[in-house]
């Protein structure tokens, strides 16, 4: 009998020093709720506050939760084999990127392709030849001239021919 009165005199002892503590709080609050004289320390008081009524509510949910299951006193002995684990997976995907795939040209563009470069490989050799002749005198510097355009005329024809001919070729 006296260790149930024991026991209920220490809940009455703590229901009642919880309702000082409260008290105490309560006439701490507000005090300094009354010293605020500006916005900035309202706002401080309120980011200070936001986060009482879920830190209780979470409190008292744990309170009401607590789980009473023994944990378990089975163990496995330490010289027991452990199984490995059989494989690995990734499970990391690959990401296969699009490629634009080159196609083979037609035989259009491979004939303009092929025409475009004897162009400028004949092109460049005429002006090769015209650089490396040398001009002997003013007087001869005429005659040369004419002989070299004369030249580069007949080469074009030339080089224009045998375009034709492979351009037949290739339509073969």
């Amino acid at each position: 009998m006296a260790l149930i009165n024991a026991v209920t005199k220490t809940g009455l002892e703590t229901e009642s020093s919880l309702e000082e503590a409260k008290k105490k709080i309560f006439l701490q609050l507000t005090e300094q709720f009354n010293d605020i004289s500006s916005f900035e320390e309202l706002e401080a008081v309120k980011k200070i506050i936001a986060p009482i009524k879920p830190t209780i509510d979470a409190l008292r949910y744990q309170k009401e939760n607590i789980n009473l299951a023994f944990p378990s006193t089975s163990r496995t002995p330490s010289n027991k084999k452990i199984v490995p684990q059989r494989k690995f997976f990734p499970t990391k995907k690959n990401i296969k990127r699009k490629r634009a795939k080159l196609l083979k040209p037609s035989s259009e563009e491979a004939n303009l392709l092929a025409i475009k470069a004897l162009k400028k490989k004949q092109t460049k050799l005429a002006h090769e030849e015209y650089k490396n002749l040398a001009v002997v005198s003013t007087q001869s510097t005429q005659k040369l001239y004419l002989a070299l355009e004369s030249f580069l005329n007949l080469y074009i024809l030339i080089l224009q021919k045998s375009l034709i001919q492979t351009f037949l070729i290739l339509q073969i």
